[in-house]
């Protein structure tokens, strides 16, 4: 029971997972030129997807953490500006921790 709470592999996999399809929505956006408002109904459906994934693993605050850590890395090697992935960071952030 106890190495599953250290168990990260999957954690960080998904959280690459969730980089490519932000990195593709980013690309995206930009071809089409997309609103604001599009936009963020395409980040929201991104959100519930991390919602669905916390909820089906159980993190806990460890997992989370490296999710998070991973994730913020991630979109910044993928061009992000540092705004933008606070952004996006702080919006899986604030879903509730189940």
């Amino acid at each position: 029971m106890m190495l599953r709470w250290f168990e990260t592999a999957s954690v960080r996999s998904f959280a690459a997972e969730v980089c490519e399809d932000y990195s593709r929505l980013r690309k995206s956006v930009q071809l089409r030129q997309d609103s604001k408002e599009k936009r963020s109904q395409r980040t929201a459906k991104l959100v519930a997807k991390v919602r669905e994934f916390e909820g089906s693993e159980k993190l806990n605050f460890f997992r989370r953490a490296i999710f998070l850590q991973e994730l913020r890395s991630g979109l910044s090697a993928s061009g992000a500006g540092d705004d933008e992935v606070s952004e996006f960071v702080n919006s899986v952030m604030m879903s509730p921790l189940t």
